[in-house]
């Protein structure tokens, strides 16, 4: 019988922080705070990394095969669109909001309200990969539900990244008097790029879910 903790959890957890300690105090020496999106979109695959490297006989192989491969998809995705943006040098709007609120008190409290708040709630989020990539339960039609809905999702963000890019740049060119973007999915929903990021970490909990029903994952 093995439980979560045994597959290194504490070890990823400390892991998590460590890397967000360190791009906290490059933020410091930069004057902005950029460099946590980073962590957003490239922890979850060296999260797989670790755990594969850590436990290379655990697991279902086809599961680990899907999983990894959606999540190097989504997170390779994520990070070239923030590239892709100008993201890099570029300081979140929340954050400066956050700045000004604070003010010279900023530079310590950018490291609960920045960092390591998000850090928790990727981290929370990251606790289905243990199901994904250590539980012994053969596949079945919740994984393969669970992995069109991670597929659905990633091409969700896609096309909603790609209409808003659209969008921005017939502004920028006077096509488009409008002021907000209402065509394609953003006809549908106020904001499709966060529903698919949403939709996401619901397919990554279904594909991990047998880890939750497994008594040799949970005990």
């Amino acid at each position: 019988m093995t439980s979560p903790t045994d597959h290194g959890l504490e070890q990823d957890a400390i892991t998590l922080g460590g890397i967000n300690l360190a791009f906290w105090l490059a933020s410091l020496g930069l004057g902005k705070t950029w460099p946590v999106d980073f962590i957003w979109s490239c922890f979850p695959p060296l999260l797989c990394l670790l755990i594969i490297v850590r436990e290379p006989d655990t697991g279902v192989c086809e599961r680990r095969i899907v999983g990894c491969t959606l999540v190097a998809t989504w997170g390779f995705r994520l990070t070239h669109n923030f590239v892709s943006r100008g993201g890099v040098g570029h300081e979140d709007w929340r954050y400066s909001d956050m700045r000004r609120t604070f003010g010279r008190h900023f530079w310590w409290a950018s490291l609960f309200s920045v960092f390591l708040g998000q850090a928790a709630f990727l981290f929370s989020a990251c606790l289905s990969l243990y199901g994904v990539l250590c539980a012994p339960e053969p596949l079945t039609a919740t994984d393969a539900a669970g992995a069109a809905v991670c597929f659905g999702a990633v091409l969700l963000e896609a096309a909603s990244d790609l209409q808003m890019d659209a969008f921005v740049a017939a502004r920028r060119e006077h096509r488009t008097d409008a002021t907000v973007i209402d065509r394609g999915l953003w006809m549908w929903s106020r904001h499709p790029n966060y529903l698919g990021e949403l939709t996401w970490w619901w397919g990554l909990y279904l594909l991990g879910e047998p880890a939750a029903l497994d008594p040799r994952t949970t005990k």
